[in-house]
């Protein structure tokens, strides 16, 4: 199915910058299809394809999570926050969520404001960690798998990729 307006949106959104392998996921966004939305009561994740012939992205790590989008709906307090994920070079999912409200009807309209600093990326795997961070986007990319100083005894292997705020909820067995 296709990209619905919200959908892609945000991703044109989180990919208007200027780094180095935006060129590429943009052009992944002119064939990318949707292959499953599942709406969780707060939030969706709609699982992403990109068909093979379109080139990955060139990033320095086999996946990441990035996001730094936020979106503010009509009758919405606090509005929803999206990350995507990529996979191999390639677009795999895109997350939305909002904070402590249902997520609203199909159709309700939305605005995309300018907010925060510099875009980040998320590991993989999240540090659950006091000092757990955004890490800058160059330095992901690069392959850093933690946040500077923390050990990597620290590094605990979740469920999925945790977002800011989540390192609390860690899955602490690692399974």
């Amino acid at each position: 199915m296709e990209l619905n307006d919200l959908e892609r949106a945000v991703l044109e959104k989180l990919f208007a910058g200027d780094h180095p392998s935006f060129p590429a996921l943009r052009a992944q966004l002119a064939r990318v299809r949707v292959l499953e939305r599942t709406f969780s009561g707060v939030g969706f994740f709609s699982d992403l394809i990109v068909p093979e012939e379109v080139a990955p992205a060139r990033i320095g790590k086999d996946a990441v999570w990035f996001g730094d989008v936020f979106a503010d709906f009509e009758g919405l307090a606090h509005g929803a926050t999206f990350v995507v994920r990529i996979a191999e070079g390639r677009l795999e999912m895109l997350e939305g969520s909002t904070v402590d409200e249902p997520w609203p009807p199909e159709g309700t309209s939305f605005q995309l404001p300018l907010r925060g600093a510099a875009a980040h990326l998320r590991p993989a795997r999240v540090t659950p960690h006091p000092r757990s961070a955004k890490l800058p986007l160059d330095e992901v990319l690069r392959g850093s798998s933690r946040p500077p100083g923390v050990p990597v005894e620290a590094t605990a292997p979740t469920r999925r990729p945790l977002l800011a705020g989540d390192v609390d909820a860690v899955d602490q067995d690692g399974g």
